[in-house]
């Protein structure tokens, strides 16, 4: 199965395409999404009209809802709407990180961090200061701790 938005995207179009072409008639697309026979609703030729937003992946009825339908394409239908409920989440998630860390830079949780450094130079030199003890020569705190500073984990 497709793993990014636009392969997703033109294999939907090419399964329409196919349908259409075969003179199969455009299905309405589902506003509600509660029940199981609101999911098998979708099919190839309205599957891009599907809004992932407050669903989950538990929402999607088993293959064998969709199975039962008889319409052709459904492992696929069922593949993309889990795809794109996974996709959300994930940007979602992405956007809750990028706050976190912006907020762990403001108080300084985060003071290894890449863009609080004029120069690469200046980074690392900081960042060997966190974790090298220079008069014992060792290491000393835990890459953990380091990461979660902002420290490069190949460092």
């Amino acid at each position: 199965m497709p793993s990014k938005d636009d392969v997703w995207k033109k294999e939907a179009e090419r399964i329409r395409n196919a349908l259409r072409e075969e003179g199969t008639p455009t299905t309405p697309t589902p506003t509600v999404l509660k029940t199981e026979k609101d999911w098998v609703q979708f099919d190839g030729t309205n599957m891009l009209n599907f809004k992932p937003e407050g669903h989950s992946k538990e929402d999607v009825p088993p293959l064998d809802a969709f199975k039962n339908t008889g319409k052709k394409y459904y492992m696929k239908v069922r593949s993309y709407l889990l795809f794109k409920i996974r996709s959300v989440s994930t940007k979602k998630r992405t956007l809750d990180i990028e706050e976190e860390n912006e907020a762990k830079k403001q108080c300084g949780k985060r003071d290894l961090e890449a863009s609080l450094f004029s120069s690469p130079e200046d980074r690392e030199a900081a960042m060997r200061a966190a974790v090298w003890d220079d008069m014992a020569k060792k290491v000393i705190g835990k890459a953990k701790d380091f990461r979660d500073r902002g420290g490069c984990q190949g460092f």
